[in-house]
């Protein structure tokens, strides 16, 4: 849920409105990092917030 919520308050953010995906559960494997050997140095909702700013201006969305 944590990376969701910073992801529709990124999004929101660079699209100037409020934005709240529709949401369906599905079981998650709790040891991803580990599976895949990585960890992130750039926390959710810094990178989302990249992310959403970016594409917003890219696409000339606002």
């Amino acid at each position: 849920m944590k990376f969701i919520t910073a992801q529709e308050q990124a999004l929101g953010n660079a699209m100037g409105g409020e934005i709240e995906f529709k949401k369906e559960f599905e079981p998650i494997n709790e040891k991803i990092q580990e599976d895949v050997g990585f960890k992130p140095e750039t926390s959710i909702e810094v990178g989302l917030l990249w992310f959403a700013n970016w594409y917003a201006d890219y696409y000339k969305i606002k």
